[in-house]
């Protein structure tokens, strides 16, 4: 047999093949392991006996590597040497954070979700609904960070940052704590993702309660929102409503 592969989905692996030309050809026998390769036809557990040419291996745990081998046989039956291929379905969640009253995750394929309290906006879906289960963000895959305050901050592959969720005291960092549009309950806010000035080179991002830290792949520090503590390190206790380098 020849072509042998194995892609992973979520809980599952697709095998697919060729079967030989030979005119002893009687079947198909494929085995797997989670440790290493199986070796021995006759003993190894199997996850497909026939003839045909592809099958989804289902019921698998993310996370987890399987190793495939494939053994093409006549009727006696004798085994050829086996075909090997190896796959892990991915984690479906690889990030989790909490904001004040909502939940942030990030799924394997780049998807942002969030639920729980949303009277500001919090989940960036364009309203105020309040949520009991995980809802995406966006139609995006290519979300790479986030964290969570009384508001929302997360960060793209691209390097972009991109905010959301209360803004009364500018810890969207978007220029204004007067917009970019006003909740129900009165406060200044975004109900949907809004980038974070036009740079593209930010590598990590961290929120308090009203503020927002955030680190450049340059290695500078910025820090913008509710200062009344002095919380942005900038010498001061003015509130900041866009980012400003905190220095030494």
């Amino acid at each position: 047999m020849t072509g042998f592969t194995a892609m992973a989905g979520d809980g599952q692996v697709a095998l697919s093949w060729t079967n030989p030309a030979e005119v002893d050809f009687a079947g198909v026998k494929i085995c797997q392991d989670t440790v290493t390769y199986p070796t021995d036809p006759t003993t190894c557990n199997p996850v497909y006996e026939g003839t045909g040419t592809n099958h989804a291996d289902t019921g698998l745990d993310n996370g987890t590597t399987y190793y495939y081998i494939a053994f093409a046989h006549d009727e006696v039956p004798n085994y050829s040497s086996g075909a090997q291929a190896s796959a892990a379905p991915p984690a479906i969640w690889t990030t989790v954070t909490t904001g004040a009253f909502h939940t942030l995750a990030l799924r394997a394929d780049g998807t942002l979700w969030a639920w729980g309290r949303n009277d500001n906006g919090q989940h960036g879906s364009g309203d105020t609904i309040e949520r009991h289960s995980p809802t995406q963000v966006g139609t995006a895959t290519d979300w790479s960070a986030v964290a969570g305050g009384f508001h929302t901050m997360a960060l793209r592959a691209d390097g972009t940052l991109w905010a959301w969720g209360d803004n009364s005291l500018g810890g969207l960092g978007v220029g204004t704590s007067t917009g970019p549009q006003m909740c129900p309950g009165g406060n200044a806010c975004s109900t949907i993702p809004a980038q974070v000035g036009t740079a593209s080179n930010w590598s990590a991002v961290a929120t308090g309660s009203f503020h927002t830290v955030a680190l450049c792949s340059d290695g500078a520090l910025w820090a913008w929102g509710y200062n009344l503590f002095g919380q942005l390190g900038l010498g001061d206790t003015n509130d900041r409503n866009t980012p400003t380098r905190v220095e030494l």
